[in-house]
């Protein structure tokens, strides 16, 4: 049974907004949202085209919503919510960064396909205050019904925190907010590099 009712790729396998030897930051849209193949990524990434992308949102999806209940020979993995329907916006290509167009687009399209749950595994240094045009339509989300996950990761301290919610310095009615942290000295990834999430 597939879990993905919908989605699309909003920029293709060669997109990368990070500036470098592999910047192309012109979307090659399709309507498949299939993550690369990580070992190509990968390969690429030690040749310096950027951070490889390749499954991470796919292993967050599993994390949510695996049900491997029944399948005894495949370690019968079970997410948090087995019986969740997926939509899959790929705002990544194979390696590198993304931008805030691409990031606002894929939560419209989630509001647009009734999505109940919108989590978005994604870092950004500078990115984080409360007015920033991903933040302001995390809240506009929020404001519509949606519940918002995000990885607000502290870039100097390395801790990382989820947030559920609209953004960090938003005062929403109604809404309340659970931020949930990783203890110190567990950050994912390798310490002094950024993951690219």
């Amino acid at each position: 049974m597939c879990k993905v009712r919908g989605g699309f790729d909003l920029v293709g396998d060669s997109y990368n907004a990070t500036p470098g030897p592999a910047f192309d930051a012109t979307p090659h849209p399709d309507g498949d949202p299939l993550p690369c193949d990580p070992d190509a990524a990968d390969r690429a990434e030690v040749l310096g085209a950027g951070t490889s992308d390749a499954a991470h949102g796919t292993h967050v999806a599993g994390i949510a919503a695996a049900d491997g209940r029944g399948h005894v020979d495949d370690g019968q993995v079970v997410g948090v919510a087995p019986g969740a329907k997926l939509l899959a916006y790929r705002v990544f290509g194979c390696n590198g960064g993304t931008d805030s167009d691409v990031l606002i687009h894929a939560m419209e399209l989630a509001l647009a396909d009734h999505a109940d749950v919108v989590n978005m595994s994604i870092g950004a240094a500078f990115n984080n205050w409360p007015q920033y045009p991903t933040a302001v339509a995390a809240d506009n989300l929020v404001d519509a019904g949606v519940t918002v996950v995000t990885l607000d990761r502290k870039q100097r301290r390395q801790r990382w925190s989820a947030l559920v919610g609209g953004s960090a310095g938003r005062r929403t009615q109604g809404h309340r907010r659970r931020i949930l942290r990783q203890p110190e000295g567990n950050s994912p990834g390798v310490p002094g590099r950024d993951p690219g999430w």
